[in-house]
């Protein structure tokens, strides 16, 4: 996960940048005009027609990984992880140094179960980008789940580290302080 900049916006701001996006694409109907189209409807929750846009993307440039990270995206949020995990590998596949994407499989793995399978592509998302707090942060997510205690509270404190404000690495802190791991963090 990365930080939307969407966030924060009204639903009126949402809707007068989907109008300004919806213009751009009738003008230039290119994969980067669908996509972005996707975006701001699925962030408004028309995942349907956000769906159909990053689809329509792909069929327009179907080496345009955008598009393959936002389907998986979508699917996500829509708790479909393991269609989630299929686009994701499909953007790694075109850009291998998306670590995002290389993030969100492990995430969409761990909210299947699959904690033990996750912490590969965390490893990936690590050994590109070795700053990348969201994937130290989940990966001591998937660390406590498999209860490996030490190893979760290691993987915090690198997060930490890295971004001493990160406020999901500072939930999982408070979460490892309740197992009696708060030792690591002093």
């Amino acid at each position: 996960m990365s930080i939307d900049p969407l966030d924060g916006m009204s639903r009126e701001e949402l809707l007068e940048l989907l109008q300004q996006f919806e213009e751009a694409r009738q003008k230039f109907p290119n994969a980067v005009t669908y996509n972005n189209c996707g975006v701001v409807l699925v962030k408004l929750g028309r995942f349907k027609e956000g769906l159909e846009c990053y689809k329509k993307a792909i069929e327009l440039n179907p080496k345009f990984d955008k598009a393959y990270f936002n389907l998986g995206k979508a699917y996500q949020k829509m708790n479909e992880h393991e269609k989630a995990i299929e686009y994701y590998k499909k953007a790694v596949k075109l850009n291998p140094k998306n670590v995002s994407a290389w993030n969100n499989i492990g995430v969409a793995l761990r909210a299947t179960g699959r904690a033990k399978e996750s912490l590969e592509y965390y490893d990936k998302a690590i050994s590109i980008k070795p700053y990348y707090e969201w994937a130290w942060t989940n990966k001591a997510y998937a660390l406590m789940a498999l209860g490996k205690w030490e190893k979760a509270a290691e993987c915090c404190l690198t997060a930490l580290k890295i971004n001493p404000n990160f406020q999901a690495a500072i939930y999982c802190r408070s979460e490892l302080v309740k197992k009696g791991y708060g030792y690591y963090f002093k």
